[in-house]
This record gives C-alpha cells, sequence and structure tokens, in this order.
C-alpha cells in the first residue's frame, strides 16, 4: 500500500466531532499521516481540540457555519504549530520511513520488480540521512518535505564537501561518501515525484561532487610471506585471510562457506554462498558463482585444523568459519578484519590495507599468470574490464619496467 493518493493528498487534516458527557458534540482535528492504515484508510499522526461546538440546526443537522469556524481554528492552528503539519510533509518522517527497510514502499517495490535491495544497504543509507542530511536543515528550521529547493539542497552539498559532519564536532567524510549521502537523498525525492508527492525533483541541478577512487594498497609477495609467517591470534582468522590470499574470494564469500563446498581431498573449493548480515546467506555478488577454485596443500591444511576442531560440528550446512557464540552465522566481519591488523602488525606490514585488498592483491598477482578468460571466471567477474580495475602495478612490475628501461636503448658497447 503506497502513500496517500488522490483526494487525500489535497488535505493534511480531517474534521472529526466527538461527544461529550453532556451530549453535545465538538469538533477536533486529525492531522493524516502520509501512509495509510488499515484496508487503506487513513490514518492520523496527531489529534487536537479545536474548542468548537458543531451546533445542530433545528432539523438536527450541524450547521456549516460551525464546519467552517472549524476549518478555520484548523488551518491557523497548522500555520502557528509547526509540529502539527502532516507526515506526508515531515521531512524526517518521510526519509527514515523511506529507507526502513520493513516498511519502505520503494524497497517493496524494488523486491516486486526483482530488483531487490538489501536491508544493509538501507540501513546505511538511512544512517547516512540521519547523520548528514536531516541535522543540517533542522538546525536551520527547515522541517517539511516540501521546503527542500534547488538553493539549500546546493547549500547543503557545498557545505557537507567544506566542514564534513554537521551534528556536533566537524568531521572529514571522502567525496565517495557525500556522493552516497547525496544518493540515498536525492533517490527518496524522486520517488517522492513519482508518486505525486512533490510536485518536481527540488534537486535537480545539483550534482555530484568531484570524487577520485583512492587507490587501493595492494600485498606484495614477500609481504604475504611474512604474514601467513607470524603467530595468529585466531586461526579461523587465518584460515579466512590466508583463503582469500589464494583465491581472491570476497568477504562475504568466505564468512559464506559451508562445509559441503569445501573438498580438501581434491584442493579446492565452490564460491556458491555468500553471507550478508541481517539478511543471511545469499548468492554471490553479481550472481559470481565459481566451482573448482583450487586452494594450496598450506591453505587445505589450515581448513583441516579448523573442521577436526569445530565447535559446532563440521555438517555440510555449518559454517566454515564459525562463531563462537552461535552456530546459526558465521563470525564477524570485525572479528576477522581486527585479526587481520594484529598480524600486519607483528609482520611489521603497514597497516593501510584491508581485507579486500586480498582480493586485489591475487588479481594483480595472477594478472599473466592465468590466461584473462580463466582469471576473469575466477575473480567472478562478468565482464573483463571490471577485472582490470583490480589489477595493480607491484613492485615486481615495477622491476620487470626498470628492467626493460635499461635496456630498451642499444648503446654501442666501448671498444
Amino acid at each position: 500500500m503506497g502513500p496517500l493518493q488522490g483526494r487525500w493528498m489535497s488535505v493534511d487534516y480531517h474534521l472529526i466531532k466527538r461527544k461529550d458527557k453532556h451530549g453535545r458534540y465538538w469538533y477536533r482535528m486529525g492531522v493524516l499521516d502520509a501512509m495509510p492504515g488499515k484496508n487503506g484508510r487513513p490514518k492520523y499522526r496527531a489529534m487536537r481540540s479545536l474548542g468548537i461546538e458543531a451546533k445542530r440546526n433545528k432539523q438536527g443537522e450541524f450547521t456549516k457555519v460551525a464546519r467552517d469556524n472549524a476549518h478555520k481554528a484548523a488551518r491557523q492552528l497548522l500555520q502557528t504549530d509547526s509540529t502539527l503539519f502532516a507526515a506526508k510533509d515531515s521531512l524526517r518522517d518521510f526519509l527514515e520511513t523511506f529507507w526502513d527497510y520493513g516498511k519502505s514502499e520503494y524497497i517493496k517495490g524494488k523486491r516486486a520488480e526483482g530488483r531487490n535491495i538489501s536491508a544493509q544497504y538501507a540501513e546505511s543509507s538511512k544512517a547516512y540521512v540521519q547523520t548528514y542530511f536531516l541535522p543540517y536543515f533542522e538546525d536551520r528550521g527547515i522541517t517539511k518535505l516540501s521546503e527542500l529547493n534547488r538553493r539549500n539542497l546546493t547549500e547543503w552539498r557545498n557545505h557537507l564537501y567544506e566542514h564534513g559532519n554537521v551534528k556536533g564536532e566537524a568531521k572529514t567524510i571522502t567525496p565517495s561518501t557525500q556522493n552516497k549521502v547525496r544518493q540515498a537523498v536525492f533517490t527518496a525525492l524522486q520517488w517522492a515525484v513519482d508518486m505525486e508527492m512533490l510536485p518536481y525533483h527540488p534537486g535537480q541541478g545539483v550534482r555530484r561532487v568531484a570524487s577520485k577512487p583512492a587507490e587501493r594498497r595492494i600485498f606484495e609477495r614477500s609481504e604475504l610471506g611474512k604474514l601467513f609467517s607470524v603467530q595468529w591470534t585466531d586461526k579461523r582468522a587465518y584460515a579466512a585471510c590466508l583463503l582469500a590470499a589464494e583465491t581472491g574470494m570476497r568477504l562475504g564469500e568466505v564468512r559464506g562457506l559451508q562445509w559441503a563446498n569445501v573438498h580438501l581431498e581434491a584442493a579446492y573449493v565452490d564460491v556458491l554462498t555468500n553471507y550478508v548480515d541481517y539478511e543471511g546467506l545469499k548468492e554471490p555478488k553479481w550472481d559470481s558463482k565459481r566451482v573448482g577454485v583450487a586452494i594450496s596443500p598450506r591453505c587445505g591444511m589450515a581448513l583441516k585444523d579448523l573442521k577436526d576442531n569445530h565447535r559446532w560440528g563440521a555438517t555440510d550446512s555449518a559454517f566454515v568459519f564459525y562463531a563462537i557464540d552461535s552456530d546459526r552465522r558465521p563470525m564477524s566481519k570485525e572479528a576477522i578484519t581486527l585479526a587481520l591488523q594484529k598480524a600486519m602488525k607483528a609482520a611489521e606490514i603497514p597497516t593501510d590495507r584491508t581485507f579486500h585488498c586480498l582480493r586485489h592483491s591475487w588479481i594483480t598477482h595472477a594478472t599473466g599468470q592465468l590466461p584473462a578468460h580463466l582469471l576473469q571466471r575466477m575473480a567472478g567477474h562478468s565482464q573483463g574490464a571490471t577485472t582490470e580495475r583490480y589489477q595493480h602495478v607491484s613492485d615486481e612490475h615495477r622491476k620487470a619496467l626498470a628492467d626493460y628501461a635499461s635496456n630498451i636503448i642499444q648503446f654501442e658497447k666501448a671498444k
């Protein structure tokens, strides 16, 4: 059920008659909510007494004069009390409901179209709106959806670019994150236009800020050797990171790995699942299933150790990288990344790299070692151009370039 439309969109309130203990009727104002109640009927987000009696004439009918006076009082109350505007015009209510995974009509519509939006994406979009958008406008007294316009949205975009966080202490956020905030807001505004909640998109012409993708660091081969030679604090995280370094698996794919898809004797794994917080097991990103992904004897031994000492029992449906406190989910992303950071410090490797850098490293080092079509397939990319974005210049590549540059010009040997 979508937002109130048609004749409901032209009003902010209903007049409601209530009978007192003396048998007299009085007018009350019910401020309409944007979303309907049960069976599509309107519901009210606030009620106010207008202090006007609904008088009757000699025929027992309610008089038009009393009703008109009630309407006049209701409109005046809406103008003087800023807390009483209809929820369909409440900026906070609209945006928070829009990105509420369980309530959003937009997300339900996308799901019906086969274009599912994850709960994690909805949650992060809601957090962007609550942190970087709503405080700015509420601090300036702008609390209605209808009050947004190109000018104040442009001023907000520029303020965010210059100052970062707009609530409390200033905090610098990257241009990429700023554009994610803009996307979260503007997607909602476009939907409001489509649903006839707004006559036009108030942010039309307010463009994204310029952003340049940060260069992602990779692990050199020698660094990987050091990384997996030190003592790790968690053998689950050790095996998870080793598996990613050898196969280029994504973090969600590693966490979602089940024993049914691990073939220790044949030394390979099948990448058929991806674990997403709040949602559970899903298919791999972009439906990039892979079978027969080879692993080394070292990785096989690490996995066998986990299987032999599995806390919950290594059944086919059990997670390889299990959680300590529950058999229904794998170990957390935070636990894996924290163990990786500790191992990097122990190996005296700069800690400016993340788990995903293991994937970038694998693709970089595999380039030239595997045929292009096989590399693309094992990386789980549908297009070769995507794989190319993961290919970086390693120290070995730089040395090869230096050797080539030293020999590209053939000078005559001194006689």
